[in-house]
């Protein structure tokens, strides 16, 4: 937020800000971001196997088969709404082990999707770091 220097997580779909960190939390990105980074984090109990992340399938590329995330947006520094693709922007993906977890990354996935990723895995033993 321009204004108040607070950051929002907002869902378009619904009109409904759904994340909120005070500029006091966070006093380093006063003046905006240089990186936006978007995943997920699966924990289990330690000499356990690890959880399901997602709804425990391996992404297919057919996201009614996964979890997925869509249409994610980012608002430069001139407060323009822009889709974090294209010939500005790096794309990197990290899966620390891909036999219990994995990510598919689509990129721009036409107007009902946008920018979108899939991930998920059925997890297991040895699935950390």
């Amino acid at each position: 937020d321009r204004v108040t220097g607070d950051w929002w997580l907002r869902n378009t779909f619904v009109n409904a800000n759904i994340g909120y960190w005070p500029k006091a939390l966070l006093p380093e990105l006063a003046e905006g971001a240089s990186q936006v980074v978007w995943g997920g984090h699966a924990v289990g109990q330690p000499n356990k196997a690890s959880p399901p992340m997602g709804n425990g399938l391996f992404p297919d590329g057919n996201y009614r088969h996964g979890s997925y995330v869509r249409q994610i947006k980012i608002i430069d520094k001139s407060n323009i709404i822009l889709d974090p693709w294209g010939p500005y922007y790096k794309l990197e993906s990290f899966i620390d082990n891909t036999h219990c977890y994995n990510l598919k990354d689509f990129g721009y996935n036409g107007e009902q999707l946008g920018f979108s990723f899939y991930f998920g895995g059925p997890g297991g033993v040895d699935c950390g770091i």
